[in-house]
């Protein structure tokens, strides 16, 4: 504090320098970001020299910049790879088509905590009063971690597959489908822009020509909530044209107690309402009603999206699903480890919402997705269904799970990432352990 000499500015940037050369060199071993594409969405690998630096700070800080610059050219690297490949879209029907088109991904809310699909609990009051949604009781995520679940609901071929592996010749998403017949496309998230858990999904939203972060932090701390996500909606709605918007929650994620504000305290003893239990019966409790308490703030967002394009007028779609579900405390599995794979872990709310004047110039599109809302989905059907609700085809055609597909059709078997990534058909395994979807 009482060197104020203007030789301590020329000392810092020296230490500074110094700090990167160390840790450059005492991670040549184990590389720290791989220069290899490929390994772009892979988790860093740091040598045990530097990790012992990882949380100092300030000395910190020159590991946060080496970090960011490397993540920042694989992520480049692999955009370059998705925007030189074309899905070759196109509009087969202009007329009537939606002028909104609104995707909302939600996290970590599990269909077996949502009264709408029979919970004991009112934790969707709001939704409840809604006109024009079609609640989907049997949909299952890809994956039960968001980096692997996300990407294959936007793209027929993500970059990161739900079993963790990486496709080097991967398509683009909806989004670029979208563009190309001539929507404005906007990317609004509460979540990270990069990490371990987001950088997957967040190259996806490099597609859209508007992309907005709107939260500092991370999902570790209390910064923004996800009613920061409605005032850019409002100001894109405002906006003349046609829009995809696509926004990303953070929903329920743990910590529960940081996702919603002290009004939607509702259920208690809650993690918000009293310091946490010592006693492992109380603290259960505390979770569960926390977590209740997350999902009825995540449906008061939802409501507020609906209202706001609604308010808009014209045609327009919502759809609404979870990356995937947990299995909290006080769950139906005995094993309370945060990992787990239960069903319940597996199992996710989704909803399509359709305007008034969208349900009259397309019954036909309104009665089927009415007639499939009891049929078995994996979170994959979101992809050919928007497409499909715009009257939009790609080259190579829709998928062909769909939430507007005919009834009598066969539905494939729905294929989960397991327990160590492999793939698992989900309703065979749940058949001989609700609490373990593995292979058998």
């Amino acid at each position: 504090m009482r060197w104020q000499h203007r030789s301590r500015v020329y000392v810092v940037a020296l230490c500074a320098t110094l700090l990167v050369q160390f840790y450059r060199f005492h991670g040549t071993d184990e590389v720290l970001v791989s220069d290899v594409a490929s390994e772009a969405l892979a988790d860093p690998k740091i040598s045990s020299w530097t990790l012992q630096w990882a949380d100092v700070y300030p000395v910190n800080l020159p590991l946060a910049v080496i970090h960011f610059r490397e993540h920042q050219g694989k992520l480049h690297a692999l955009q370059s790879g998705l925007a030189s490949r074309s899905l070759q879209a196109q509009q087969m029907v202009h007329a009537h088509s939606p002028e909104v088109v609104v995707l909302v991904i939600g996290e970590s809310a599990s269909a077996t905590r949502w009264g709408l699909l029979g919970y004991g609990r009112d934790t969707t009051p709001q939704l409840a009063q809604q006109q024009g949604v079609v609640v989907f009781s049997d949909v299952v995520g890809l994956s039960v971690l968001t980096r692997t679940a996300v990407p294959g609901v936007l793209s027929r071929k993500p970059v990161l597959k739900p079993s963790g592996d990486i496709d080097l010749q991967a398509e683009p998403s909806l989004v670029q489908a979208f563009a190309q017949v001539g929507y404005q496309t906007h990317w609004l998230s509460a979540q990270s822009r990069m990490g371990r858990h987001d950088t997957s999904i967040s190259l996806y939203a490099r597609e859209a020509a508007d992309v907005r972060f709107v939260n500092p932090g991370t999902y570790q701390h209390r910064f923004h909530m996800d009613e920061a996500l409605l005032a850019p909606l409002r100001d894109v709605l405002a906006q003349p044209g046609r829009h995809l918007v696509v926004l990303h929650l953070l929903g329920s994620h743990f910590d529960y107690a940081l996702r919603y504000p002290s009004s939607f305290d509702h259920f208690q003893p809650s993690l918000q309402s009293a310091p946490a239990a010592t006693d492992p019966a109380r603290y259960a409790e505390q979770v569960s009603n926390s977590y209740d308490n997350s999902l009825r703030y995540t449906d008061h967002i939802l409501a507020q999206v609906l209202n706001a394009v609604q308010q808009r007028g014209g045609n327009s779609v919502v759809a609404y699903f979870s990356d995937h579900g947990v299995d909290p405390a006080q769950g139906q599995c005995a094993s309370q480890k945060p990992n787990r794979r239960s069903e319940a872990a597996y199992r996710v709310p989704a909803f399509v919402w359709l305007s008034e004047p969208m349900r009259t110039q397309h019954r036909a599109q309104w009665q089927r997705l009415q007639n499939n809302a009891q049929q078995p989905y994996t979170t994959r059907a979101l992809y050919a269904t928007l497409l499909g609700l715009a009257s939009i085809n790609v080259s190579g055609g829709l998928p062909a799970e769909s939430f507007l597909q005919s009834p009598a059709q066969p539905l494939p078997p729905r294929m989960v990432a397991g327990m160590t990534g492999n793939l698992v058909d989900f309703d065979a395994a749940r058949q001989k352990s609700a609490c373990s979807i593995v292979a058998h």
